[in-house]
């Protein structure tokens, strides 16, 4: 567990500094410098939270939230993102491996997203309690997992994500030796004409709650 969960994708990190780089070369510095505080932020929050079995719940939308902010950078702004978290939810005491809703959120948008061509990307992240479990569904509106792997498929790409391999390894594992009900589904979505519409990824966690001692 602890090895999986001290993988980052090595794919972002050379398109986080390629895109910093870029921005060097064009003499944008000031976005240069947002770009670089905001990874260096996200690299130290992965370091940090990767230590941990659980995080609180905030710890790992303020990642999220990083991760989600450099990729719109990259994408300049064609797409958006909205988090929702149940009002009633303790962000704050709820606890959640690290990383795990993060591997998602990035198939996303680069296999969802970026391949769109005359419609604007959206990105949905909804947490919430259900049936005393930690329910997160990551939404969006892209070209869905068929066409995507047809683009991989018909292109030069040579990118192969492990991220979504590596959580379906953590989710075994979780329920392996914790003796934990996690579950992941994964449904492609069809319009009225039955035409791909993007893809809902829906994860349930045990819902583990540590009191915060003041």
């Amino acid at each position: 567990m602890k090895a999986i969960r001290a993988q980052m994708n090595p794919h972002f990190i050379f398109n986080a500094i390629n895109s910093i780089q870029n921005h060097i070369l064009k003499n944008d510095s000031r976005t240069a410098q947002d770009y670089l505080a905001k990874f260096a932020r996200l690299i130290r929050s992965v370091l940090e939270n990767s230590k941990s079995e659980n995080i609180p719940l905030v710890q790992e939308i303020e990642t999220l939230q990083l991760y989600i902010e450099l990729e719109q950078m990259r994408a300049h702004g064609r797409f958006t993102c909205r988090i929702e978290v149940e009002p009633a939810l303790p962000v704050y005491e709820v606890l959640i491996p690290p990383l795990l809703l993060q591997p998602f959120v990035e198939n996303a948008i680069l296999h969802g997203l970026w391949p769109l061509q005359d419609a604007s990307g959206v990105i949905e992240i909804r947490i919430r309690k259900r049936n005393e479990m930690l329910e997160c569904v990551i939404e969006d509106n892209g070209v869905g997992r068929k066409a995507s792997l047809w683009m991989k498929k018909h292109t030069e790409a040579t990118h192969k994500s492990m991220g979504l391999s590596l959580t379906e390894e953590r989710i075994k594992a979780l329920n392996t030796f914790n003796n934990s009900v996690a579950n992941l589904t994964i449904e492609d979505k069809v319009d009225t004409n039955g035409k791909p519409c993007g893809t809902l990824v829906t994860l349930l966690l045990p819902l583990i709650i540590a009191k915060v001692h003041q």
